[in-house]
Parts: C-alpha cells; structure tokens; sequence
C-alpha cells in the first residue's frame, strides 16, 4: 500500500486534470481523494476525474484558498488529488447524498452508508476508516448517525465543505456527481491496519467569552469580562462583525 499526491493550479479545467492525470500512474490505483478550491465546477470536475480514472472511487471536498501536500501549499486556484494503491484485497466505496429532499439526516447517513458499503462490495462489513466530507452545519448529526450505523466509533477522519469567503460557494462530489448541499463519505477497507491520532490546528488563549446570541453560524452577541482585551484577541474592531 502506497499513496501518492499531485496538486495543478491550472485555471482551465481541462489543462488542470490533463495535468493531474499525467501525474498520477493509474496501474495499481484503488482510490482517489480530491480537494479543491471554489474557481472550479464540483460537477465538471467529478466528471473529468470518473473520465481520466475509469472504474476508480473518487471522493471531493471543496477547500478554503488552496490546498497542501508534503510539496507545500498551493494558493488558490488549485486542484489536489491523493491516490491510494493498495492490493486487490483491499476496497474503497464512496456514496454522495443531497440533502434538497428534505429528508430526516440520520435517515440520509444511513442511506449514504448503505450505498458505499455495496459500492465497496462489502455491505454488512465493519470499515476500518470513514472519510466523510459534508457542506456546514450538520457535522455533528452526521458523526452520531455514523456511530449509531455502526453500533461502534468506526474511526472518521474529513471535515466540513469551504469556500474562499464563507459565502457558500463550498460542494463536494464523487464519481457520481456533486452538490453543494449535503454528504459525500467513502468508507474504507485497506490491506494495512489503520491507526489514528488527533491533533488542532488551533491552540487555546487566556480570551473566552459566552456566547448569548445567535443567528445560523453568526455570533451576534456575547459576554466576556475583558471585552476590549477579547476583541483585540480576535484580531478586530470594535465595529467589524466575523462569521464562524
């Protein structure tokens, strides 16, 4: 088992996947993971990817401003792709769930988790890795619906959909399609055993503050005994508002 990344920063997408597909050997590939920043079309890329890697399980996840590999980061606009080649042994099955229909979400990880496991043709099977890539909002019912699914914490690893400005122009995809409202995972039985660990990007500070209202993902109003000393530890003006 090894993997294998390769990012363009072509702005065409057709020069971008040509590029991609020149670097990535597709004898021996299993599985590819995609990430990507807001200039392109989820769709036409899922589409071009399924064309350039025929019969391979791909699944994408919109990023914020670039992407990064072990060769470092690439500024928007930039495509990444991961390529897994591992034995035939081993299985990867992904499934895209669009959440416009308005169905319950833990009846749709449900779904998203049936349609991978016999996509991956190993329905009734225990992964030994979830990748789950989701648009914000519902994380936290998507991992309990996972845990519930499985009767166990199966490891999950991803996180939510971005854009370059929180302004919504996230989406994910997979071979069949893409959607900027919803749950695309891929579920994953490699040859080796899987072993995790947890790391933050984010380190803690001496701020802190409750938070008393609310609107979506927009903090309108909190309280904190230093209310100076907060807002300048957030890096803003007393008159400037941010999104989280």
């Amino acid at each position: 088992m090894r993997l294998k990344t390769t990012v363009s920063t072509q702005v065409d997408v057709y020069s971008c996947i040509h590029e991609l597909q020149q670097s990535m050997d597709s004898n021996g590939l299993s599985n590819l993971i995609c990430y990507f920043t807001e200039e392109y079309d989820a769709q036409l890329l899922s589409s071009m990817l399924k064309a350039a890697f025929p019969g391979i399980p791909i699944i994408g996840c919109s990023s914020c401003r670039g992407v990064m590999t072990q060769d470092g980061y690439f500024s928007n606009p930039a495509v990444g792709i991961m390529g897994i080649y591992d034995s035939p042994q081993a299985a990867y099955g992904t499934a895209l769930i669009s959440l416009c229909d308005n169905r319950p979400i833990p009846e749709l990880i449900d779904q998203a988790i049936d349609n991978a496991l016999e996509s991956a043709d190993r329905t009734g099977e225990l992964p030994s890795l979830v990748l789950l890539h989701a648009t914000p909002g519902i994380e936290e019912v998507l991992i309990e619906g996972i845990d519930n699914k499985f009767g166990s914490q199966v490891p999950i690893i991803g996180g939510s959909a971005a854009d370059n400005f929180i302004s919504q122009n996230w989406s994910i995809f997979t071979q069949e399609g893409a959607t900027d409202k919803g749950i695309a995972l891929q579920l994953m039985f490699p040859s080796q055993s899987v072993f995790g660990g947890f790391s933050a990007g984010y380190s803690p500070t001496e701020f802190s503050g409750v938070i008393t209202k609310a609107k979506g993902r927009v903090i309108e109003e909190l309280i904190t005994n230093r209310p100076v000393d907060f807002i300048r530890g957030m890096g803003i003006t007393q008159n400037q508002s941010r999104t989280v």
